[in-house]
């Protein structure tokens, strides 16, 4: 598939699990992420999300890295060095990617982004507000990092947090009607035929993970003050 959609499945591990492999082509291939929000955030808060990444990435690189820093919006595989004064610099030592937001796609069209070959939005499901017209601006950005490249791939990761969403009807995946434990394959057309007259589509497969460690039926009937989350 180009578009991968996994959903739900608690602690399964699944952003782990897609950002791991995303790093491992930066790093090895040269084929770069663009990491996605629905918005702009600090930077903090993005290079965040590679917290729980350090070991593996010390690992990954034979203690050369052991963090993802973030210059600029272009996020870097980078350690810390300390002088005899105590005083700590951050050393940028290979490029690994960089961060996009939906909300700004537009600033993006006219540009180039040759080495990016990976697309990794999290938190696509969410409670809060989504953006006008959400799915044709992710496409649009999605487009626009595409390009003409092969082996590009996108993976969109949320808990499933609720069934209503514009993903479903726009991209024609319906959430709703799936169940736990399925992939379920969408082509969405690009009103555009290939060389051989072919028309073209983007394959989307839409994993809903089963939940781990799951309530039995027995359990679930008893009468308690339960938490109400995603």
């Amino acid at each position: 598939p180009d578009i991968i959609f996994v959903y739900s499945g608690r602690n399964r591990g699944k952003s782990f699990e897609i950002c791991a492999q995303y790093l491992a082509d930066a790093w090895y291939d040269e084929k770069l992420l663009a990491y996605v929000r629905r918005n702009d955030d600090t930077q903090d808060m993005i290079v965040s999300y590679f917290d729980d990444k350090h070991d593996f990435i010390s690992d990954m690189t034979d203690g050369l890295s052991d963090r993802i820093t973030i210059y600029k919006s272009v996020l870097y595989f980078s350690h810390i060095e300390e002088d005899e004064n105590g005083k700590e610099t951050v050393i940028r030592d290979k490029e690994a990617g960089r961060f996009f937001s939906v909300s700004r796609q537009g600033r993006f069209k006219s540009l180039q982004y040759p080495k990016i070959h990976r697309i990794l939005f999290e938190e696509v499901l969410t409670r809060d507000s989504y953006l006008s017209a959400e799915p044709e601006k992710l496409f649009d950005l999605i487009s626009t990092l595409r390009r003409s490249k092969e082996d590009f791939k996108v993976a969109l990761i949320s808990n499933l947090v609720s069934q209503i969403n514009p993903y479903s009807d726009a991209w024609g995946i319906h959430i709703g009607r799936n169940k736990p434990g399925t992939v379920t394959l969408t082509k969405l057309y690009l009103n555009a035929y290939d060389e051989n007259g072919q028309e073209l589509y983007y394959l989307i497969a839409a994993h809903y993970l089963e939940n781990r460690n799951e309530l039995n039926t027995a359990d679930q009937k008893k009468n308690r003050k339960r938490v109400r989350t995603g």
